[in-house]
């Protein structure tokens, strides 16, 4: 199942603009949704596609709006996956008049796109800057596990290589394609990521871009494990993780979270006294 994410800083006053341009770009007419709402709200499954979705989008951490959605077509079940799209935002502090969203396409066996510097040129403008993109098989470590024993494929020198770590919603993976923008060289500096085979630079809509291919999106990943190994030495990425893990996790990170909650029942309160 091949799966493009990709991380943006978006302005809030380009937020639906930004959505609805894809939305309507997608290959599939939206027909089931998925939506989500802060952490401190429960979420609704597979109910009918609403058209005014974007307009329900969250302005802020603690307004009730929706903070993420899954599209679907009418096809799409348990039982038979078909393309869908995910949208996540992940940061409505509003620094700056900004957000940051993740976005998924999900298609098997192939996507009715090709992420390159072409789709990037699409989207990309002053409104909306790209923090990272990754193209890979989601189903890489499953697929050899079907023949030996899931847990030792886990474990095993050649295919940890091709795993995909997870730091609540950012991604670290060796993935065949690779962008990264100047928000995400914080993560790993722009010198180092330069220094992994295959990487060049570009300028795109004025932004300052890394590109990595380290080996084709439908290439057998097996055939190229050396590959992602020489990645995740290069750019010390097991390190990365544990650094970006400890700042998440951070009693910062917690005190935040204690005041949105606090500032939600705030809310709350203020709501049932007009009413």
């Amino acid at each position: 199942m091949i799966t493009v994410t990709f991380c943006i800083s978006l302005r809030i006053n380009f937020l639906s603009v930004f959505f609805e341009r894809i939305i309507n770009s997608l290959d599939f007419t939206p027909n089931k949704m998925d939506i989500y709402y802060n952490e401190f709200s429960t979420p609704k499954f597979f109910i009918k596609y609403n058209p005014k979705l974007l307009q329900l989008l969250s302005l802020a951490e603690v307004d009730g709006g929706i903070t993420s959605f899954n599209l679907y077509d009418n096809k799409y079940s348990n039982e038979n996956v078909t393309p869908f799209f995910r949208a996540k935002i992940l940061d409505t502090t509003f620094s700056n008049n900004q957000v940051i969203c993740i976005l998924e396409w999900v298609s098997y066996p192939t996507l009715y796109f090709t992420p390159n510097i072409h789709f990037l040129s699409s989207y990309l403008c002053d409104e909306a800057k790209i923090v990272f993109l990754f193209a890979y098989d989601q189903f890489d470590v499953r697929y050899k596990s079907e023949k030996t024993n899931y847990i030792k494929s886990l474990l095993s020198p050649q295919l940890r290589w091709g795993k995909l770590v997870m730091v609540k919603s950012m991604p670290f993976i060796a993935a065949p394609v690779m962008f990264f923008g100047k928000e995400y060289f914080s993560i790993i500096p722009k010198e180092i990521l330069l220094k992994v085979p295959n990487s060049q630079e570009f300028i795109i809509k004025n932004q300052d871009i890394v590109a990595i291919k380290l080996f084709g999106l439908y290439e057998n990943p097996n055939l190229h494990r050396d590959s992602q190994k020489r990645y995740w030495k290069t750019t010390s990425l097991s390190l990365r993780i544990k650094k970006y893990q400890e700042n998440v996790f951070s009693e910062d990170a917690i005190t935040q979270y204690k005041k949105r909650y606090k500032k939600m029942k705030e809310g709350n309160v203020k709501k049932r006294n007009k009413s």
